[in-house]
């Protein structure tokens, strides 16, 4: 019998005869459209095959709308594949021309047999001459090359940027621990269950090639299908006799993509020492995958159901990104160090709470933070949380970045580890890496609130679709409808760039409701009432002490004094196109007449952002107009025309209002008034109006402007969207939709 013909990619199978993709022994049944695309970019691997090629291909007769049915085509094919068109792994698009396949076909696929047409016509069957692959073997012994010299350069000064897209393997197997219980369970069963789960969680990172998911990833698996479930394995905990003291434990280890059980065994355990039970567990699931397993020095040391139950609270408590929270997540892991002296993980994990807990990154909370790191990787110095966390509290950048990718290839299912590292790329003007780091992540975990959330903001980043960033938002909802992070984020788009201030609040108000009453979230939310004209509602929000909101509510009220003793004590920082301490900074210098002093704090807080510097451009600008005021003009416009042009870069492939409230202050410093005021009316038309209380009434900046005969216009527009989400406000008070109530006036 002759052997089946095939032809091989990046460990998947076409089979020719069958029109079947076969991978890890999983099939998949092509309908013919696909199978024929597939083959034929096969057949010309690295080549373009134009549309016309393929159209030719798929109807040699002709048909209708065949131009639809080959983007269909397509689709299918990648489905079939998880290829993405954003970030393909197979299938580039090559605009208006046709696709090309860029994978890595295997070598024993290589052979003409392999790679004969199927379809009727023999003359589409080439035969290329050996010397034309001869470019392409050089081309990858180059590359081969150069990634192996950048791996040699991490200790250098600068970030080896090249080789961050292989640092999520496509094909890493996935396992995640689901504690299954009882729905019945009463609450010391529950928190049982969960303690167990986190400390098999715990050891199954010691298995190697493998990637180990968070819990709540694994529990949104169940609930959404096994049919959907990206993840191979699956671990299955049944506490069946939660006693004080002796554990009864049914493990079952699922095959996700087969669908079948592997085993399913009981296991017992006491209660003070769950360790051999984690080592236990953990050697099945290895030697049953046939993978290695590496034992830390400090594994045996006895660690008790208690404290996996008391760090399981602590990671949901962290779930909430609330500073609070973390305190009190931070409270509970210290406990988890005198319960288990000997708990890597626990000290990792208590690092991360105290850098939650204190944004500012006071000394002493750094301090504490690098001391419960130190003794964590002491204790297992393969823990790659540890790592990733060591890696925010250095300022080297090179040192850094190779901090975070040792992490990550030691967790590689880490999903925190891999946002960090994306706004550590963001923040180095390396966000196209950044971009792909999230979207490879994704494939590896696509349940993961924190990479649905990264993914969410690398939309904006990438092209400010906030279709689709709203969607990833609303995906991330349905896995976990009370995750505060979520609405926030979500407010945030409604708020800034759709003018949606009603729904923006309702969300925020949601947000606070779900544990996310962070001091952030409140100065936000009031920042919101402000632009509904509530100040009785932001005031209700707005502590007795300087915050950036404080300081828009003295603006608003029009309290000069309370806004310079404010401004004195308030960080200047960027929010968004407008920051309101640098203009508090700015309006203050010209009553008092110390335009010098406002210049050098406003230069200090510009510089010390330079390493995002699109992200403070609000600060620049305000900046800029200073100096012009300040009489160093020359410096001030030079700044002024610098910032513009980097909008304007930045502007490319965005909507056209996407930064035209920067484009107008910019303008306006330069003296072109018509520009800016038709830039601030591309801004009103996109609804970008957040903060236009300011603006059309008391900011310096626009003063001139706002003298233009269609500036009223435009400022009557606003007010008129205003009154309307004021009464949408309203409607949801006296509807109960605001899930918390504040006055109003």
């Amino acid at each position: 019998m002759s052997s089946p013909r095939t032809i091989g990619f990046d460990g998947w199978t076409l089979y020719l005869d069958l029109a079947e993709l076969e991978r890890d022994g999983h099939r998949v049944r092509l309908q013919d459209q696909p199978f024929q695309v597939l083959h034929e970019l096969l057949s010309r691997p690295g080549e373009l095959v134009t549309r016309e090629q393929l159209i030719a291909r798929l109807w040699p007769k002709g048909v209708v709308d065949f131009d639809l049915g080959l983007n269909s085509a397509v689709r299918k094919l990648r489905v079939a594949l998880q290829d993405e068109a954003d970030t393909p792994r197979y299938i580039q698009t090559v605009p208006r021309k046709g696709y090309r396949f860029i994978g890595a076909i295997q070598e024993s696929a290589a052979s003409s047999a392999s790679l004969v047409s199927v379809a009727p016509d023999p003359a589409r069957i080439t035969k290329r001459p050996l010397h034309i692959y001869v470019p392409i073997l050089v081309a990858a012994l180059v590359v081969i090359s150069a990634s192996a010299w950048l791996l040699t350069q991490r200790s250098r000064d600068t970030p080896t940027p090249a080789v961050t897209t292989f640092l999520v393997a496509p094909d890493v197997p996935t396992i995640a621990v689901i504690a299954n219980e009882d729905p019945t369970a009463n609450t010391a069963s529950a928190t049982a269950a969960a303690g167990v789960a986190a400390a098999l969680a715990d050891a199954l990172t010691n298995i190697e090639t493998i990637a180990v998911l968070k819990s709540a990833s694994a529990q949104s698996l169940q609930r959404q299908g096994r049919e959907q479930a990206r993840t191979r394995y699956l671990v299955y905990v049944r506490l069946q006799s939660p006693a004080h003291e002796h554990l009864q434990i049914q493990v079952e280890l699922i095959d996700q993509r087969r669908h079948e059980a592997i085993w399913k065994r009981g296991f017992t355990a006491q209660a003070s020492d769950v360790t051999p039970l984690r080592e236990q567990v953990a050697r099945h699931v290895a030697a049953s995958l046939q993978l290695p397993y590496r034992v830390p020095p400090s594994v045996n040391a006895p660690v008790g159901l208690a404290a996996y139950e008391v760090f399981a609270r602590a990671e949901e408590l962290l779930k909430t990104e609330n500073p609070k929270a973390a305190e009190e997540a931070a409270l509970r892991l210290f406990r988890v160090t005198e319960l288990a002296p000997q708990f890597a993980r626990g000290y990792a994990l208590l690092a991360e709470a105290y850098l939650m807990s204190d944004h500012s990154r006071s000394t002493a909370v750094t301090e504490r933070a690098q001391r419960a790191l130190d003794r964590a990787l002491t204790l297992n110095p393969r823990l790659g949380e540890a790592w990733i966390q060591r890696a925010r509290l250095t300022s080297n950048l090179a040192e850094s970045e190779t901090l975070y990718r040792r992490g990550l290839e030691l967790s590689p299912g880490y999903d925190l580890g891999y946002a960090l590292y994306g706004k550590f790329l963001t923040d180095q003007r390396r966000r196209g890496e950044a971009i792909e780091l999230i979207s490879r992540a994704r494939r590896l975990d696509p349940y993961s609130i924190i990479l649905l959330q990264s993914a969410a903001v690398m939309q904006i980043f990438s092209s400010s679709d906030l279709v689709a960033h709203d969607a990833v938002l609303a995906e991330a909802l349905t896995i976990d409808p009370h995750h505060p992070p979520l609405f926030k984020q979500l407010a945030m788009s409604k708020y800034l760039w759709k003018g949606e201030f009603a729904e923006a609040a309702r969300l925020v108000e949601a947000a606070r409701v779900h544990g996310g009453n962070s001091a952030d979230t409140r100065d936000f939310l009031a920042k919101i009432y402000l632009d509904l004209d509530d100040p009785a509602a932001a005031a209700a929000l707005v502590a007795e002490q300087p915050t950036s909101a404080a300081v828009e509510l003295a603006q608003y009220r029009r309290d000069p004094s309370r806004v310079a003793e404010f401004a004195a004590l308030v960080q200047v920082a960027p929010f968004h196109a407008v920051a309101p301490v640098a203009d508090a900074v700015r309006d203050t210098a010209i009553i008092n007449g110390d335009l010098a002093a406002a210049v050098r704090r406003l230069q200090d807080a510009y510089e010390n952002w330079q390493a995002a510097a699109i992200t403070n451009r609000s600060v620049g600008i305000v900046y800029a107009h200073t100096l012009v005021l300040a009489g160093e003009t020359q410096r001030g416009l030079e700044l002024a025309k610098s910032l513009l042009l980097q909008v304007e870069a930045e502007g490319e492939g965005r909507p056209a209002e996407w930064f035209s409230r920067d484009r107008a202050s910019l303008l306006a410093i330069l003296g072109e008034d018509d520009r800016a005021l038709e830039a601030l009316e591309i801004s009103v038309n996109g609804l970008h109006i957040d903060r236009w209380w300011y603006l059309a009434q008391m900011d310096p900046l626009f003063e001139r402007v706002r003298r233009l005969p269609g500036f009223s216009a435009l400022d009557a527009r606003v007010r008129q969207h205003r009154d309307a989400q004021r009464r949408e406000l309203e409607r949801m008070r006296r509807e109960g939709m605001l899930l918390s109530q504040v006055g109003s006036e």
